[in-house]
């Protein structure tokens, strides 16, 4: 039998586990830092797991964006805007738009 790098979880369960490594990779090191490949490798499970989940990368980092836009994290937003992420169909309040604006601009 195989040995397993981390416990077999339920589906959503696992989804949550991808998307809050990918998230914190995001507040990290900036929304180009998460890949396919990192997520795999903090999250201790193989890539083509993560592709399931997520599909390709741009997916991926679409939803740590969305991710980012519900926990009020204008800093990740900002890094998405600086690697050419339009931005503009997240929902964000004026106030956290300012501050992305403000965050893009100073990098």
């Amino acid at each position: 039998m195989a040995n397993r790098k981390t416990p077999r979880l339920r589906a959503g369960e696992r989804l949550k586990q991808l998307t809050d490594v990918a998230y914190g990779i995001a507040c990290k090191k900036g929304i180009s830092a998460v890949t396919r490949g990192e997520v795999a490798r903090v999250a201790k499970v193989t890539e083509p797991l993560v592709t399931h989940y997520f599909g390709g990368t741009d997916a991926m980092q679409s939803v740590v964006i969305e991710h980012a836009a519900e926990q009020k994290n204008a800093g990740v937003i900002a890094s998405a805007v600086r690697a050419g992420w339009d931005v503009s169909g997240v929902t964000m309040t004026r106030e956290m738009q300012r501050e992305v604006k403000r965050l893009a601009a100073d990098a």
